[in-house]
């Protein structure tokens, strides 16, 4: 794996991270806002908005995850195909000719 990868990778697995654990604090922020208002406190407000920061932080990095991760699966998949690809071009033109596309398995 070239080093831009496994950097890519390393970067997939930080942003998964964080954003199952923001995702995780999320609700312990909104138990604390809802604990504070029933309370009548007005500091329960800023737990209310620390919740939404929270909720739209995890919302925002789970679709980052998905653009990074992206990045490392074009090039995982490109390998298996070219393969593929190579595998048939150097197969005889007899195979071409017959079309035995079953017999791919077996070769």
């Amino acid at each position: 794996a070239s080093l831009q990868s496994i950097g890519l990778m390393v970067l997939g697995l930080l942003v998964v991270g964080s954003s199952k654990t923001i995702g995780l604090m999320a609700p312990m922020a909104l138990k604390r806002a809802a604990d504070l208002l029933a309370a009548r406190e007005v500091s329960g407000l800023s737990w209310l908005v620390a919740f939404a920061a929270l909720k739209g932080s995890s919302q925002a990095l789970n679709n980052s995850k998905t653009a990074v991760l992206s990045f490392i699966s074009r090039p995982m998949g490109r390998r298996p195909a070219e393969r593929l690809f190579a595998k048939l071009l150097g197969l005889d033109l007899q195979f071409h000719a017959m079309r035995r596309t079953g017999a791919l398995l077996r070769k």
